[in-house]
């Protein structure tokens, strides 16, 4: 059993208390005060849940204070039944109410998107078609397996008959309707769902039988007592799997002298939902990881300052959480300074307003710093990080500065992709732009650029999309652009351009989205056609 917390007001209830039995599926909704304390809920757990199906044997819950506290735990030590509580960061023990959670609020976002005060009425529909869903695992629906057989629906019931009530058929028709909208937003949230989960989740999947090798960590070499530990091989010899214990976890046949527990698990926390819980400060004890992803997550409040503790980072995603987490200034500092060999660093929606840090990691590869707060100018030396591929600091109106004009280093730019789209950019830009070999994707949209467009811009040849709209920018569009064979995307729009509209633009066969609007352009339009 869980709750979902934090819901716009409803007939005076905040919360839901969510109750699932572990066998056969079958879901309860409660509408509960959204403080609703220890005893309120061991009262609507009684109404609801046990007057009809009795006392559980066992509850699972998170360690909510309610669950844990002293009323609650001595409650149903007097009743007899025993409490299980799930662990941080190990959502297996209580999941399946996790799961049902989320696809709760998912179905019920369908309708408070538009009314956010009437979310109580349709918990009276949303247990009734939960529960009539079948599984694809067993084929059977909760009240199936609950119950043993399946429930009747209004439809089955009502049928074409409408009786001599005009007020009971307008109720029953209300039902069936409500159960029909109810089981296809339940069915479109389970979709929804799915596609997140197995959005970017590719894992490398291995057979039984399969030989792997196995990285030994500094904690491993305890076993090695009469060995010198740098003379020990960092991988130890392969060894067989001899079970698949989950979609990425494998049990190894190892040797006792290795004194390792024989499971791996290769932990993607990504695209869940965590229902705005906190990052732990316990996130220090996974001092080994190298990838860290808790972008997705639904999470909330203050990342703890023990993830800077995790210097073997080579990527970490915080980003795009349901609501914004934030990074102090001085975590995002000792992040920048203890992560040496980040590769990958995407904080995009987390809220950190502090200064541009000057000294970024020459590692780097992914850079997403977009809706942070961050403020001040951007360094010059950012653009020069010798590996840096991508660039996104979009929507932080406070950055300001302007593109380099000296330094530029032709021979090892590796950046692909830079957006830096609705900030306070400003100036014109530089010819040696063009340096910029590997560019795809250029947006600086929404900025206060100005100026010419340079004609070296047509020098980058792999540009695929290139924004430049709502600028300052001035002039003359120029012909070198013709030779962006592989533009796909320009918008030059809410600029100040002027002149004969270029006719080269028919001869761009990819070009897909044009948009020259609100400049100042003249005489008509006269495309040439490719040959």
């Amino acid at each position: 059993m869980d709750f979902i917390t934090c819901l716009p007001k409803s007939e005076g209830c905040g919360s839901i208390m969510v109750v699932v039995d572990r066998f056969s599926k079958y879901a309860t909704f409660v509408a509960s005060p959204a403080d609703c304390t220890a005893e309120e809920a061991a009262l609507l757990f009684f109404k609801n849940v046990v007057k009809y199906w009795g006392l559980p044997k066992v509850i699972v819950s998170n360690r909510d204070p309610r669950f844990t506290g002293k009323f609650w735990t001595e409650l149903f030590k007097l009743l007899g039944s025993e409490l299980h509580f799930s662990t941080s960061f190990h959502p297996q023990t209580d999941g399946q109410t996790e799961w049902v959670n989320a696809l709760l609020e998912c179905y019920l976002r369908h309708f408070v998107s538009a009314n956010q005060t009437d979310w109580v009425r349709l918990l009276d529909v949303a247990p009734f078609s939960y529960n009539l869903m079948r599984s694809e695992a067993m084929n059977q629906s909760p009240f199936e397996i609950a119950i043993g057989q399946q429930s009747l629906t209004p439809l089955t019931l009502a049928g074409d008959y409408k009786g001599r009530s005009p007020l009971a058929a307008q109720v029953a028709r209300s039902w069936n309707e409500q159960a029909d909208v109810a089981r296809s937003y339940l069915d479109k949230a389970g979709r929804k769902m799915k596609k997140w989960a197995d959005k970017r989740r590719r894992p490398k999947e291995y057979n039984l039988g399969d030989m792997v090798m196995l990285k030994l960590l500094q904690q491993h070499f305890k076993s090695f007592r009469k060995v010198h530990k740098g003379l020990i091989r960092k991988y130890e010899r392969p060894f067989p799997i001899v079970a698949k214990v989950g979609k990425v976890s494998y049990r190894l046949e190892l040797p006792p002298k290795l004194k390792i527990h024989p499971v791996f698990h290769k932990l993607n926390l990504a695209n869940n939902n965590f229902i705005l819980s906190r990052i732990s400060h316990n996130i220090a004890a996974f001092s080994s990881l190298t990838h860290l992803n808790l972008s997705h997550a639904e999470l909330k409040g203050e990342i703890p300052q023990e993830i800077s503790h995790l210097s073997k980072l080579i990527s970490l995603d915080l980003s795009h959480n349901y609501e914004k987490i934030s990074l102090r200034s001085h975590t995002f500092s000792l992040l920048l300074q203890n992560l040496t060999q980040i590769s990958e660093l995407l904080l995009s929606q987390v809220h950190v307003s502090t200064v541009l840090p000057i000294n970024l990691s020459s590692s780097l590869t992914y850079l997403g710093l977009s809706l942070t707060g961050l403020h001040g100018k951007l360094p010059d030396g950012i653009l020069h990080l010798p590996k840096l591929q991508k660039l996104e600091r979009t929507g932080n109106d406070d950055i300001t500065g302007k593109f380099p004009k000296l330094n530029w280093n032709s021979n090892n730019n590796s950046l692909e992709v830079l957006s830096v789209s609705q900030t306070s950019f400003s100036g014109e830009l530089p010819d040696l732009v063009s340096h910029l070999k590997s560019l795809s994707y250029l947006d600086l949209s929404g900025c206060k650029f100005s100026g010419p467009i340079p004609e070296s811009l047509g020098n980058l040849t792999h540009v695929t999309t290139l924004l430049l709209y709502s600028n300052n920018f001035s002039g003359h569009v120029p012909l070198t652009l013709a030779n962006l064979e592989l533009l796909t995307s320009f918008d030059i729009s809410q600029n100040r351009f002027e002149g004969q509209i270029p006719d080269w633009f028919g001869i761009l066969k990819k070009l897909r989205n044009l948009s020259l609007r609100d400049n100042s352009f003249s005489g008509q339009f006269h495309p040439r056609l490719p040959t």
